[in-house]
């Protein structure tokens, strides 16, 4: 889909509406972000501020570097992605400060408390999901919670459980420099090449028809997209989610080996 096609999509064009409303006050002088988005909806926003020749006014946080769920800030003019990152991070940090806050739950020990058992305490309080960022469960009784401010003084004032079991909320210092929480399977083969439905064939254990077929089936995503093409080409960095067959990040696809295969590694989302 070209990312300016949007006229059939009323939900996609909001999307970009609001994008060039916060560039717009990024063009006043003014620090804008966004609520947080999804990893799509991230890649979606960096497309589109690329093509339009922002991409050096952009950046996305979400309270640590690893974060699948993010704000985007727009910069002003004044501001921009020359100066290293830690200049960067330090000329942002009371923008950051105002607009990602962390929160630590932590349970009696009654009970082992899961990802979904948070999302599920926190959303039925009528939070709404664009408000919060990432649940980094630590163990199994505990969890730090990103979110607005408005969210946070919320939960702090009426959240007394989670899964049946009563819990401690404290507000704490944003890091981002915390190890990230997700889980990764590291996985290693040999391609004939860089096409699609060679690569979702073996991250998926399947011979390339079937892989072709999955496509066809539109049970494939590359880069957030449904996939149409199966000779569509997979670069480094690239993200593919297969239904039924999980979601992977390829890290490199270009040393070719001596029979003349390309070497694949990838990382599987666990």
């Amino acid at each position: 889909m070209n990312y300016f096609d949007a006229a059939d999509n009323k939900e996609l064009k909001l999307f970009y509406a609001r994008l060039d409303d916060l560039m717009k006050r990024a063009d006043g002088g003014y620090v804008s972000h966004s609520a947080f988005l999804s990893p799509s909806e991230a890649f979606r926003a960096e497309k589109y501020f690329a093509v339009k020749g922002n991409k050096d006014r952009i950046c996305f946080f979400g309270g640590y570097n690893g974060a699948q769920r993010k704000q985007i800030f727009l910069l002003p003019e004044y501001i921009t992605l020359s100066a290293d990152e830690n200049t960067l991070f330090d000329m942002l940090a009371e923008d950051f400060d105002c607009s990602i806050k962390a929160l630590k739950i932590t349970g009696s020990g009654f009970r082992v408390l899961s990802h979904r058992d948070y999302m599920g305490s926190i959303l039925s309080f009528g939070i709404e999901r664009e408000t919060l960022g990432d649940i980094c469960v630590l163990d199994d009784h505990t969890a730090i919670v990103f979110c607005t401010a408005e969210v946070e003084k919320y939960l702090l004032a009426v959240m007394e459980g989670v899964g049946n079991d009563k819990v401690k909320l404290e507000s704490i210092s944003v890091d981002r420099n915390m190890p990230s929480t997700q889980k990764y399977q590291a996985f290693t083969d040999t391609v004939a090449s860089d096409r699609l439905d060679c690569v979702v064939a073996s991250v998926c254990n399947l011979a390339r028809e079937k892989g072709q077929n999955l496509i066809h089936g539109g049970f494939v995503e590359h880069n957030y997209e449904q996939a149409e093409k199966i000779d569509a080409r997979v670069s480094a960095g690239d993200i593919i989610s297969a239904r039924g067959y999980g979601k992977f990040i390829i890290r490199d696809i270009s040393q070719t080996t001596k029979k003349g295969r390309i070497r694949l590694l990838a990382d599987k989302y666990i």
